[in-house]
């Protein structure tokens, strides 16, 4: 079980030692993670009246991704946003900002998200409160381009291929122990994982998935394995790790 934290925001206020001492403290105390929700602005309820919110003008709210930066060099907690109200945000700019605490923290960031309540704060960042919910899902669509895609647009597809056409391909023995233990080191972060190989014989490739399985204990595994049948027929081996292993195969005639 993983027990963490909620960041006081409202109560722990400007100064920088209490911060400071507070994360140390939660760290030592074996906590795994600390949580911080998020608003850039409060309404004043001088002047929106009746103003009923739980948050006004006068309540302190630490910035959730400067403050995690700070954390991150204190600290090996992991980092959870809970939530950043996006639709008031640059989605390009917040996509850069959580990538960069999450590489700086080794992957430690955990990035929540989510609509927000403030019609007040909205109105005052120049965001329609009215189309948050729609705004949200193209910003989580356009995230996950962000971070998962070198470049978008009608030619992405002609630049992989340009790219992949330059792999310098050579004829020798592969230590596939070695490649994957290295691969194991730098996926700091859940990944899925495609392995292709041509490997007719068994002992070899049952040796390949021995050396697979220790990836696959934290990552998803998709293992392809495609070998001729003949002429004009070609049988491929599909094995996923994870939960609900399964095998397929899957058999082509040109």
């Amino acid at each position: 079980m993983r027990v963490g934290v909620v960041f006081p925001q409202t109560e722990i206020g400007a100064d920088a030692g209490a911060v400071r001492a507070y994360g140390e403290g939660v760290a030592e105390l074996g906590f795994t993670h600390v949580l911080a929700y998020d608003h850039v602005l409060g309404a004043d309820p001088a002047v929106h009246q009746p103003w009923t919110g739980p948050y006004d003008v006068h309540t302190t709210f630490h910035e959730p991704m400067v403050l995690y930066g700070y954390l991150a060099a204190l600290t090996s907690l992991e980092l959870v946003t809970g939530i950043i109200i996006l639709p008031q945000r640059q989605t390009a700019l917040a996509a850069k900002q959580a990538a960069e605490v999450d590489l700086l923290t080794g992957g430690r960031l955990r990035f929540g998200v989510g609509l927000g309540w403030n019609a007040v704060e909205y109105e005052a960042l120049g965001k329609d409160f009215t189309t948050r919910g729609r705004r949200l899902e193209e910003q989580v669509t356009l995230l996950r381009r962000l971070w998962t895609e070198p470049s978008g647009g009608m030619h992405a597809f002609q630049r992989l291929q340009a790219m992949t056409s330059e792999i310098a391909y050579h004829h020798v023995e592969t230590n596939y122990t070695l490649a994957l233990a290295e691969l194991s080191t730098r996926l700091r972060r859940r990944s899925l994982v495609v392995l292709f190989t041509d490997f007719l014989d068994t002992v070899t490739a049952e040796l390949m998935i021995d050396n697979v399985t220790r990836l696959a204990r934290r990552h998803l595994v998709l293992f392809v394995a495609v070998a001729a049948l003949g002429e004009g027929a070609q049988a491929v081996y599909v094995r996923t790790s994870g939960s609900g292993s399964m095998l397929l195969k899957l058999r082509r005639t040109e």
